[in-house]
């Protein structure tokens, strides 16, 4: 597709490389998740690359205009990456991530204790006839016994015996 070198030169200048700082301000404003407003950037660079590439022009402005675009992008599109999993990355064996606790919740419950039509006998206590309780919208188990509710991660440290980090790493 032929496109004027001043569109080009318009275009070329006003492309701004965007830090994820700057893109988790953006998302903040606009209301929306970090996530969506990552992957709403990374569809932009991508539509950007998809034009670049598209441009018909004289080898003078391609080598000019073109060529350096798609670095600027792609450098964008890396430096987004390498933000985005330095974010997510503990920094220590100990720490961590809200990411990895949320992935820790959302392990189904039912895949640590076995339940018989949403009802198991109980860890927390020694019972004879089952009293927990699934809950599946919440992923939780409910002991109507001891009133106690366990998630994921509270059955790992109260019947297994692991520290709050390691039942968030076993459940990943």
């Amino acid at each position: 597709m032929q496109r004027c070198d001043g569109e080009l030169f318009s275009r070329y200048l006003n492309f701004k490389p965007l830090r994820l700082r700057l893109i988790e301000e953006s998302a903040t404003e606009m209301g929306v998740t970090l996530n969506q407003a990552i992957g709403a950037r990374r569809a932009f660079l991508w539509k950007e690359l998809d034009f670049w590439l598209d441009v018909g022009t004289d080898p003078m402005t391609w080598d000019v205009l073109c060529v350096p675009m798609f670095w600027r992008i792609l450098d964008d599109l890396h430096k987004l990456q390498v933000d985005v999993f330095w974010k997510n990355k503990p920094t220590s064996r100990n720490e961590v991530t809200p990411e990895m606790k949320q992935r820790a919740k959302d392990y189904p419950v039912t895949t640590l204790i076995q339940f018989d039509k949403g009802k198991a006998l109980a860890f927390c206590h020694t019972d004879k006839t089952p009293s927990l309780t699934y809950f599946v919208k919440k992923n939780v188990a409910s002991c109507f016994v001891c009133n106690k509710r366990f998630d994921p991660i509270d059955v790992l440290m109260l019947r297994d015996g692991y520290t709050f980090h390691d039942a968030i790493r076993a459940l990943q």
